[in-house]
């Protein structure tokens, strides 16, 4: 029952988990995360631009302060699909995946205003969704990401008998960096 939950919510299966454990990236895999930049990269543009276009309507600007920017916004645009698409292409091109084994724990960063769910095993800390934490009981896994992007595609687990509980939150205060060696290690 509880691998069934975690090939659902973390969008994987059992084939996709047999390369993962060879460390390459399944064709579904990288299509999946293709797909979900190009989603991401383009409402974020789509959006952007809305905003641009109206803005220059809506302001009397000469024709020559309006062209400067909508190129302004053009390359903003540009900048925001290349952070999400073409980052995203960069790390998937290789098509590796890594492994780290462990027990886990969540935390959650502020970024600003906004807080970001991340999943901490052995030293690295990795994005993942609500539906994805509340998957997750305490327990030994096996997680497969993708680097450079840190987009897990794959997870096992090695708890012999799956418990309700959920893995607990911490506050994450500062980044984590493993380069120091002062990272405590799940």
């Amino acid at each position: 029952m509880e691998r069934l939950a975690l090939d659902f919510v973390f969008h994987f299966s059992a084939a996709d988990l047999l390369d993962n454990q060879r460390g390459k990236l399944s064709e579904a895999q990288s299509a999946y995360i293709r797909r979900e930049a190009l989603q991401t990269g383009g409402a974020f543009s789509g959006a952007l631009t809305v905003v641009f276009v109206l803005g220059v309507l809506s302001s009397n600007s000469t024709a020559r302060e309006a062209t400067l920017v909508m190129l302004i916004g053009l390359l903003l645009v540009g900048a925001i699909l290349y952070w999400f698409v073409g980052k995203t292409e960069l790390a998937i091109q290789a098509r590796v995946v890594k492994a780290v084994t462990g027990e886990l724990s969540s935390g959650f960063q502020t970024m600003g205003a906004r807080i970001a769910d991340r999943l901490l095993i052995a030293d690295q800390l990795l994005p993942v969704t609500r539906d994805q934490l509340r998957a997750l009981h305490p327990g030994a896994y096996t997680v497969y990401y993708v680097p450079g992007i840190q987009k897990i595609v794959s997870i096992e687990s090695y708890s012999a008998e799956p418990t309700d509980r959920p893995v607990m939150p911490t506050l994450i205060t500062e980044p984590i960096d493993d380069t120091s060696g002062d990272v405590l290690r799940a």
